[in-house]
């Protein structure tokens, strides 16, 4: 286990030094599906041919709650992160949140289990005749196990939770489980003064209840069971309208027109972030907007949509030339759709996109795919 954490922590360190890994994220990201007819749109459009230091490209504009995202939900929750910090984005103010050095974009887990003491041994005892540690569960491989095999699952189940309820905040779950000669868990109990979610509650009971250990015990023990979960400082992309919310967006949207009459205006709409990178060299990030036209095609309000771009100059400049352009009419009604610009960092201060290493408690989305 020693050998597959540490081979999934020297890939990790491999791909956030390569890019590969921003690199695919941002590519699984930015990929569009067909629209009907074969009226197919490039993943991403540059506005214009710009110098190095001003890159800035166009994500495939989408109708409102409909952005593209992949199926595995581990693999989708670390495209989540990425465009999280996307959003945030970055200047050279130092107290801007990515640029504190608490700063932790995702989800914090910290996942605590023990057995009694004297229950287990400390390490696993080494056998003398092969020089190799025996197949036994020790304090150290239940605890290194429960939070190998934990940190994603319980993510998952804190961030849908967090989606229903955006003002949830941090906290802890206490409880006990026993553990069976099998490797399973059994009698799994949980509870929480300040995360008080039934729906996450029993999301992190089921969880528990499906991990299984190596090596397991010779007999039942009982196991106290302590995790910690809090929201990370980027905010968790929208995957659909607030819970309760009436929500109705009939009209069609045509992807290659629309972006045709953006990319037309890409010098002008180029202006608005050259003047926020004249102004601060370090600025960077995502600027989302939600575009609402009724069925004649005309504008009825531009907003930013998800994203905190820090300059906000650059967004009402974007919002104002906006407003000055003709889009097409959507067809079977009104439509809500979303056009987002990203302003890559310049290469003097590019930060690191891949996600940050994770908590020595947890572990990387290398160690959830097995590798």
């Amino acid at each position: 286990m020693k050998g597959g954490r540490g081979h999934s922590r020297g890939l990790g360190r491999w791909l956030s030094r390569s890019g590969l890994a921003a690199a695919l994220a941002l590519t699984a990201l930015t990929a569009t599906a067909e629209p009907p007819g074969g009226d197919e749109v490039p993943a991403t459009a540059p506005l214009a041919a710009t110098p190095p230091e001003l890159r800035v490209t166009l994500e495939p504009v989408h109708k409102l709650y409909e952005r593209k995202r992949d199926r595995g939900p581990v693999y989708a929750a670390g495209q989540d992160e990425e465009l999280g910090r996307w959003n945030l984005g970055g200047s050279g103010d130092p107290e801007h949140l990515s640029n504190r050095a608490t700063y932790h974009p995702g989800t914090r887990v910290v996942v605590e289990v023990s057995a009694p003491p004297g229950a287990l041994p400390r390490r696993a005892p080494l056998d003398r005749r092969t020089g190799r540690h025996q197949a036994v569960l020790s304090h150290t491989a239940l605890l290194a196990q429960a939070r190998r095999r934990l940190y994603w699952p319980l993510r998952l189940c804190y961030e849908d939770a967090k989606r229903r309820h955006p003002k949830l905040g941090g906290g802890k779950l206490a409880g006990r489980a026993r553990l069976l000669v099998s490797g399973r868990l059994s009698g799994v109990t949980l509870s929480s003064s300040k995360l008080d979610d039934p729906a996450l509650l029993d999301c992190a009971r089921a969880r528990l209840a499906e991990l299984r250990f190596s090596s397991p015990p010779p007999r039942r023990l009982e196991l106290t069971v302590q995790l910690q979960l809090w929201p990370g400082d980027a905010p968790l992309p929208e995957l659909g309208p607030p819970e309760g919310s009436q929500f109705s967006n009939p009209g069609q949207l045509a992807q290659r027109a629309l972006t045709e009459v953006l990319t037309r205006a890409a010098p002008e709409l180029e202006g608005c972030f050259a003047a926020g990178r004249a102004r601060d060299p370090q600025l960077w990030g995502r600027l989302a907007l939600r575009l609402e036209q009724a069925e004649t095609g005309q504008l009825l309000r531009i907003q930013e949509q998800e994203s905190r771009f820090p300059d906000r100059d650059v967004t009402r400049c974007l919002i104002a030339r906006l407003q000055k352009l003709t889009f097409p009419a959507p067809t079977e009604g009104k439509l809500a759709w979303v056009a987002a610009w990203r302003l890559h960092p310049a290469p003097r201060s590019r930060p690191p996109l891949s996600p940050d290493p994770a908590p020595v408690n947890s572990t990387r989305l290398g160690d959830a795919a097995g590798l």
